[in-house]
């Protein structure tokens, strides 16, 4: 472990200064200018100077999240300013009804915003304008909590809150003259009937983000989280060590992506864009900020943006179809059971779930393309006793299954797995490079980089090898769930063509402004669905956390990275409740896969059974385990004092349960993980505090084990609650 002596922080530039440049880049890509103007080093109390009101709007997540740079200044107002009105000066005024419930007041408050927005954004505030505001505020009070709802349907008219949803999508003269008497100077014209909608723009944030993919971004209405436990906003009452599966968004993640909404509709609104042409743009934006993060240009790969990282699967199952030459495909993955639980059906060219990003009917299971799934060969990186298998092994038995399948007149599509859910990576760069060599044209190579855990630069040297690479920002980069990208190698583009022909027959996996233009213009445009914004926006915050990260030095990172591993893994192991699982050795500090390998802890969780004995928690039980960790559970249970109580209602998020095979069962593991946010965290603080956002750190860590510790030490009592009987 190094010692604790780095005396270089990062950079002279601040965070905010690095966020708003990265920002200004990608609008720079897309030749538009900022609709607004923001202050990045503005403080809440100047946005907001009425205490009680900003320490109001301040509990509420992601109206926190959007106060900094704020170019508003909300004021409370009399009685009569119900629920807001927008000055001519641009203030924006709440009532004072708002001040006993944070989320009625942020709802609002935000309406407000995007109120003042529009007035700023057009030279006079319109019908379709007004529209407009009726319908973001309508789907900002939706997802209110009940109680919240309730207080803010009282002072909204009757005929805002009528069931019939034509009232908000077509509103009567009365209803859009009552939405001009909140904002100064708007009207009310001639086309009072008409309703201009701006598509996936108008909706709140929250609903960009969980847009266009699958059901593992539905939300549960009781949470208001998807199924891995994260909701679609801040989360900063969570502890957050979760990076292998899913993390919650930043809040200045949260920021930029709210105003780059904003941007677009105005571009949108202003510059005579089609929503197609914007999205067109706003995707070769990404893609281009894709390959700067892999040190590539355009001239080496191109980018197909996908929902998830499964996605990727599919579409590199679509490429090596479409080089084939006639012969039917094989494919090899490495460990599927660590990569992804709908990688099977993805690697096998079948749906993987019963969603389609383009709202177009698929059946999970139900092969993509009229010859059928693709044959399947699995590749173990465990032995039979969960433990990891020597290199050589996993070469012998890659390179053995791959001849067998060329022999066989296959068409093979092998694997590189780098960084599984445990951190293992397998086979060898050598041993595909042999297969290569010896096999020419009959063999494609994809490189499951999903979870972002090898240098980036490394990753980009393998696209130039001529391999495919899928990537997603949603792991290491703590970008919000989900989102995917393929790099495909320039060597590929002559099979364009073929891939275009290919999505005609697979509806639902793609849409041709998916790809670089270069790919684009040999792909049919689809006239029954068009792409959404969705995977863009949620690759948005992750591109901002790695472009934070690339400024801390790679001594600042060792250190931080060393530091914290070194007492987690001591604070674990005196852990009566806790068994680590075998991740490959020990591996010394200047190991370039180090990070890939450690920043993974795996760990088996023991409970308490009624005769007192320790044993393993299995898949289902630690599956609830992880539900309970991620929640108070403080009312579940008798606890014996307040500050069991406290740690109890802790919600701390880790990554999911993921279940190995033995050869007398199997054993499932919960993960601790540390991703891009981390060293971010640590890196945004000044030099005199990185200790104490360290030790902080490292304080979480400990309270979300001492919370499995606790829920294991009562696992009798929630074991029966959840069966009865």
């Amino acid at each position: 472990m190094p010692k604790n002596n780095y005396t270089i922080f990062h950079t002279k530039k601040s965070y905010e200064d690095i966020s708003h440049a990265f920002y200004l880049t990608i609008l720079d890509r897309l030749d538009i200018g900022p609709s607004v103007q923001v202050n990045i080093h503005s403080k809440p109390e100047q946005v907001i100077p009425h205490a009680r009101l900003r320490h109001l709007l301040q509990c509420n997540a992601a109206m926190s999240a959007l106060l900094p740079g704020m170019s508003n200044r909300i004021a409370l107002g009399d009685q009569e300013n119900i629920p807001f009105s927008i000055t001519s000066s641009a203030l924006v005024v709440l009532s004072p009804v708002l001040l006993e419930d944070s989320e009625a007041a942020a709802a609002i408050a935000r309406w407000a915003i995007e109120a003042s927005f529009i007035r700023s954004a057009v030279p006079h505030v319109r019908t379709s304008h007004l529209c407009y505001l009726l319908k973001h505020g309508a789907k900002l009070i939706a997802m209110l909590p009940s109680r919240s709802r309730k207080l803010v349907e009282e002072i909204l008219p009757p005929a805002f809150l009528e069931e019939n949803k034509k009232c908000i999508e077509r509103p009567d003269h009365e209803l859009l003259q009552w939405q001009a008497s909140l904002v100064d100077g708007a009207v009310v014209d001639e086309y009072s009937q008409s309703s201009v909608g701006f598509g996936e723009l108008e909706t709140p944030l929250e609903m960009l983000l969980i847009s266009g993919g699958d059901s593992r971004l539905c939300l549960d209405k009781t949470t208001s989280k998807n199924v891995y436990g994260v909701p679609p906003r801040p989360r900063p009452e969570a502890i957050h060590f979760s990076s292998s599966t899913a993390s919650a968004i930043s809040d200045y993640g949260f920021f930029y992506c709210d105003l780059f909404r904003r941007d677009l509709l105005a571009a949108y609104i202003n510059d005579d864009f089609s929503v197609e042409q914007l999205r067109k743009k706003v995707s070769d934006a990404i893609g281009s900020e894709i390959l700067v993060l892999l040190n590539l240009g355009p001239e080496d790969a191109d980018i197909a943006i996908t929902p998830s990282g499964t996605d990727t699967e599919l579409l590199a199952v679509l490429v090596s179809r479409s080089g084939a030459r006639k012969r039917p495909l094989c494919n090899i993955l490495i460990a599927p059971e660590e990569s992804g639980q709908g990688v099977l059906l993805a690697g096998s060219g079948c749906y993987f779930d019963d969603n389609s990003r383009a709202n177009v009917p698929i059946t999970k299971g139900v092969p993509v393309w009229p010859e059928g799934p693709i044959p399947l060969h699995k590749i173990q990186i465990r032995d039979e006793n969960a433990l990891p298998r020597s290199m050589s092994d996993i070469d012998a038995d890659f390179l053995k299954t791959a001849s067998i399948a060329i022999d066989n007149g296959y068409h093979v599509l092998v694997h590189l797995l780098l960084a599984s859910k445990t951190g293992l990576s397998a086979p060898s760069l050598s041993a595909i490079e042999l297969l290569v060599t010896r096999m020419p044209g009959r063999v494609d190579v994809v490189v499951d980089a999903c979870q972002m855990r090898t240098p980036f630069r490394e990753l980009g040297g393998l696209v130039r090898k001529g391999w495919m690479v899928q990537i997603s920002g949603s792991k290491f980069l703590t970008g919000p769930p989900f989102s995917g990208a393929l790099v495909v190698p320039a060597s590929m583009q002559q099979r364009a063509t073929a891939v275009g022909e290919a999505l005609v027959q697979a509806p639902g996996i793609g849409h041709a402004s998916d790809w670089t233009c270069r790919w684009s213009s040999h792909m049919p445009v689809s006239g029954s669905s068009s792409a959404g914004f969705g995977p863009l926006f949620r690759w948005l915050p992750a591109l901002l956390e790695a472009r934070l990260l690339s400024s801390l030095s790679n001594n600042f990172r060792r250190e931080a990275f060393y530091r914290f591993r070194t007492a987690l893994t001591q604070f674990i192991s005196q852990s009566k409740f806790i068994k680590i699982v075998e991740t490959g050795g020990i591996y010394p500090e200047d190991d370039t896969d180090a990070l890939s390998r450690l920043t993974i802890t795996s760990f088996q969780v023991l409970g308490l059974q009624n005769d007192g004995s320790l044993l393993p928690l299995n898949a289902a039980s630690c599956r609830k385990l992880f539900e309970y960790l991620n929640k108070d559970v403080s009312d579940e249970i008798l606890l014996p004092d307040e500050a069991t109580k406290i740690l109890a209602r802790q919600e701390a998020h880790l990554g999911q349960p993921v279940t190995l095979s033995k050869a007398d069962g199997q054993i499932t593991a919960l993960r601790m993980v540390i991703g891009a946010r981390f060293f971010n965290i640590l890196g945004k603080v000044d030099q005199g505090s990185f200790e104490a956002a360290l030790v902080s750190e490292i304080s979480d860590a400990k309270r979300a084990i001492k919370k499995i510790e606790l829920l294991a030490a009562y696992w009798p009592c929630f074991e029966k609650k959840e069966n009865p009987s």
